[in-house]
């Protein structure tokens, strides 16, 4: 079962914040999941797509890398690093040049193969 619960958050990383699908969110998260990100709580799989859209609008370019997964039980945790190339500009603004990474970890509890509770936490002054 850890082996199946690693896979969905890998899952999760390449196909929400990679290629932007959100029907990933509706088949992996739990009708009633709670989310905890830097600043606010999210509350459904709803919220989580507004989320999701509104970073990839401000950051289309970033590209995001599972660096270490660990599960035990119904716990899941990945360490994942995220490269922005400004370089090719965005939403009508020009190329700055800036390359960015950011780090972070999230853990995630889940129960009959969907994710329930999930907790972020990045590098988020690295963007500045």
């Amino acid at each position: 079962m850890s082996e199946q619960n690693k896979r969905l958050l890998s899952r999760y990383v390449d196909e929400v914040w990679n290629e932007g699908n959100p029907r990933t969110i509706d088949e992996s998260f739990a009708h009633d999941w709670v989310g905890h990100v830097p600043g606010k709580e999210l509350d459904g799989p709803a919220q989580l797509k507004e989320y999701v859209a509104g970073l990839r609008a401000a950051f289309p370019h970033m590209q995001y890398s599972v660096e270490d997964t660990i599960a035990e039980g119904e716990r899941v945790g990945l360490r994942w690093s995220a490269r922005d190339n400004s370089r090719r500009g965005s939403q009508g603004n020009r190329p700055s040049g800036v390359e960015r990474t950011i780090t972070g970890i999230t853990f995630a509890r889940l129960a009959d193969s969907k994710i329930v509770e999930s907790w972020a936490e990045s590098q988020t002054l690295a963007v500045l």
